[in-house]
């Protein structure tokens, strides 16, 4: 490997590593806002893509976190597993961190259920004890065909 693309290649993990903790501190929510306010705070114009954001993002939060995050991590399973079971009518699909195993202490359980009622999706929830704390609906194109989701953002509090 040349100079020049060791150089590149150890400037675009900083960035990923700037962008992971500006996620991780909650100065920036999406992805590509924290890479962009890290190239600026470095001062470079090289940007990581997501998947090198994500891992130095869970290395962050390995490393703060430790093994409490492993045993969080297994009750946000449990909690989206129970909630599942609740929604299988509905074909719900767990996403987001949770899904991929890179949790951190500030992560949420999320949960996409294709429905056209989502007020019966809340109610049913609410009568099983599980907290909500906002709801959206989301808009996703798949081979030309617009899809719309019912996307849950839960409280986990005790994790």
């Amino acid at each position: 490997m040349s100079i020049l693309r060791r150089d590149k290649e150890s400037l675009k993990r900083k960035v990923a590593r700037e962008a992971a903790i500006l996620l991780y501190t909650g100065q920036e929510k999406e992805y590509r806002q924290a890479k962009i306010k890290a190239a600026e705070n470095l001062g470079v114009k090289i940007l990581p893509s997501n998947r090198e954001i994500a891992e130095e993002l869970d290395g962050l939060a390995q490393e703060l976190e430790g093994k409490e995050r492993e045993k969080r991590l297994i009750e946000m399973r449990k909690t989206a597993l129970q909630i599942m079971k609740v929604l299988k009518a509905f074909n719900p699909k767990l996403v987001g961190s949770v899904w991929r195993g890179t949790a951190n202490r500030k992560s949420d359980i999320d949960i996409l259920i294709f429905h056209d009622t989502p007020k019966r999706i809340v109610t049913i929830l609410e009568k099983a004890g599980f907290s909500i704390r906002r709801t959206e609906w989301r808009t996703i194109e798949k081979k030309g065909e617009k899809k719309s989701s019912f996307h849950l953002f839960l409280e986990h509090s005790g994790y």
